[in-house]
């Protein structure tokens, strides 16, 4: 579900109690406007990143992102630091700084916390947050001393979505730093987010992305007894041919599949980046498991899948799926019980 500002507010009251009228003005404002404003000189803020970074400590008790509502988190760099890079934090606030936010939005959010102060809800000062804010004209706010004695203030602010795939962003980083070159394999239900997932971490490592639907089985071949063997809706055959065996070549050769035309394009022929990422239902098949290096599964409820689909393909397709795929993917997942040997299990 998704957090209101209200959640937000009564949440940081209660791991931040010290927090001082111009602490509850920074959380109004970026939670509003995001981070944006802090990318308008790239050199500047990667460099400023890079040397807040090397004073630091890693904190293994802090978490990792913190949400603060309106779509954003704050990442935590203390946590972060064990496992992300300078340049891969500035990678995901870049992609976390699209303009977003309204005056109007921002004074609704200081209201909010002076209405609520006023009823005794936060323990602060609601007119002295009121002011600050007034004060500000066109200077960011700032947190307070006491907040930066306290509780550090090293974050930086990324969208929600990405403070999702932060976790999984880490371990991949970790675990590319040490192996140099890395195949992955993202699988799980329908609608759990895996295509997102895996085109974020594809663009954010540079990384070959390998989709299952372009290895769809031909009607052709979709007979009941191939449809009766768990996983059997997927050409397999082709996707061994194609990429498994070419997987430590330094290029791949594959062709993507048209459901629509139930035909074959031409292939085409790409370089083999040091990360191959395979994303999409049947990643993980019990033939193709051995190839990968990580292995994640990506998981939904039952409600919120149908809901995404829904949204994202209408009514007649989610038909399909409630009839036709998922109970095929159902019947994969019981049957292989993937997620037994997966590296990274998360709902995003």
């Amino acid at each position: 579900m998704k957090a209101t500002f209200y959640d937000v507010l009564i949440a940081h009251a209660a791991m931040y109690p010290a927090m001082k009228p111009e602490d509850y003005v920074k959380l109004a404002f970026q939670s509003e406007f995001g981070c944006g404003h802090l990318l308008t000189d790239r050199e500047a803020a990667l460099s400023y990143l890079r040397e807040e970074m090397s004073q630091l400590t890693a904190d293994i008790l802090e978490p990792l992102t913190v949400e603060i509502g309106g779509g954003f988190s704050r990442l935590n760099l203390r946590a972060a630091i064990r496992h992300l890079s300078p340049e891969m934090i500035f990678a995901m606030l870049e992609r976390s700084a699209a303009p977003t936010g309204t005056k109007e939005g921002f004074d609704r959010k200081i209201s909010l916390i002076r209405r609520s102060a006023k009823l005794g809800i936060l323990p602060c000062d609601g007119e002295a947050v009121a002011s600050y804010a007034a004060s500000l004209g066109d200077h960011l706010p700032s947190h307070s001393a006491l907040y930066k004695r306290l509780y550090g203030a090293s974050y930086r602010v990324i969208t929600t979505e990405m403070a999702r795939l932060a976790p999984m962003i880490a371990m991949i980083s970790e675990a590319y730093y040490k192996a140099g070159r890395l195949h992955i394999a993202i699988d799980g239900r329908a609608a759990s987010g895996k295509s997102t997932a895996a085109q974020v971490i594809a663009e954010l490592f540079d990384a070959t992305l390998i989709h299952m639907d372009d290895y769809f089985l031909p009607a052709s071949r979709r007979t009941p007894e191939r449809l009766a063997v768990p996983g059997g809706n997927v050409d397999i055959e082709r996707f061994l041919e194609e990429i498994a065996a070419s997987l430590h070549s330094g290029y791949l050769t594959h062709a993507r599949f048209d459901c629509q035309k139930q035909t074959l394009l031409p292939p085409v022929t790409e370089e083999r980046k040091d990360i191959v990422i395979v994303e999409g239902v049947y990643a993980l098949h019990p033939e193709l498991r051995d190839l990968y290096d990580l292995k994640i599964f990506l998981d939904v409820d039952a409600e919120t899948q149908r809901l995404r689909i829904l949204a994202r393909d209408g009514d007649a397709v989610w038909q399909r799926y409630q009839n036709d795929w998922i109970p095929l993917e159902e019947a994969y997942f019981s049957a292989t019980d993937i997620r037994l040997d997966c590296d990274f299990i998360s709902f995003i």
